[in-house]
């Protein structure tokens, strides 16, 4: 995990700055602009519904990935690249996918193991099939993926190591995941699948010298609640 240490953006971003800037990033796209389109937005009312919802978030999502390109300097700063190539992309890709799945099954089966009462959250709501696939399966792991593991996580790296960068990026990246819709906090076994998939993905992002790994291996992901969602 030596080369995330090296990235471009590290050189202009240092530990504290860039764990500001990151911060300054989720309140714009999760806070701020959420906030001005349900309050003064023509036609949104203040109401709540799931149209808007999905629709806000798409637009939150695309607002972050302006706003980290901004950050940043471009998209070869955030390792939006082919990195070592394409089969190592792939590779690397099918790696972290796996490792994610191990991750999942070993976190419930832990809560199996530990007698604790299994629970899977659902989210029933949702703003049309489309609509609902672009916010969940592209604009999240799109916008978060460039955020913590194209940004974050190298400026880190260069200053701390690159353990203690994939730490505590996974640790603020899961903190953004702590609810649901609706404010349905997230219990505890899922909020250590989330912290483990973070440091997968850490690894990907250092591994294959591209963020596209961490991004597609997101995506994926995402994929099966996001079908659940569109289909309610």
């Amino acid at each position: 995990m030596v080369d995330a240490a090296s990235a471009p953006l590290a050189r202009t971003w240092g530990a504290i700055p860039a764990i500001l800037a990151t911060l300054a990033i989720l309140v714009a796209g999760f806070g701020v602009f959420p906030f001005v389109l349900y309050g003064f937005a023509p036609g949104l009312g203040g109401q709540w519904n799931p149209r808007t919802h999905y629709g806000v978030l798409l637009a939150s999502h695309a607002l972050m990935v302006a706003l980290v390109l901004l950050a940043s300097g471009g998209t070869s700063k955030l390792a939006l690249t082919r990195g070592r190539g394409f089969a190592d992309i792939f590779v690397v890709t099918g790696i972290t996918i796996g490792a994610i799945i191990l991750v999942v099954f070993a976190a419930f089966a832990l809560v199996v193991w530990s007698g604790v009462s299994l629970t899977v959250p659902q989210i029933t709501t949702h703003g049309g099939f489309w609509l609902t696939l672009a916010a969940i399966v592209v604009g999240a792991p799109l916008s978060e993926e460039l955020l913590f593991r194209g940004f974050l996580f190298p400026a880190l790296a260069r200053s701390l190591g690159a353990i203690c960068a994939a730490i505590i990026s996974s640790a603020l990246w899961t903190s953004i995941h702590s609810t649901l819709v609706g404010h349905t906090p997230l219990p505890w076994h899922m909020l250590v699948i989330f912290f483990l998939m973070g440091l997968v993905l850490a690894w990907a992002r250092a591994r294959s010298g591209s963020v596209w790994p961490c991004i597609l291996a997101h995506a994926m992901f995402n994929t099966m609640p996001a079908l659940r969602i569109a289909y309610g």
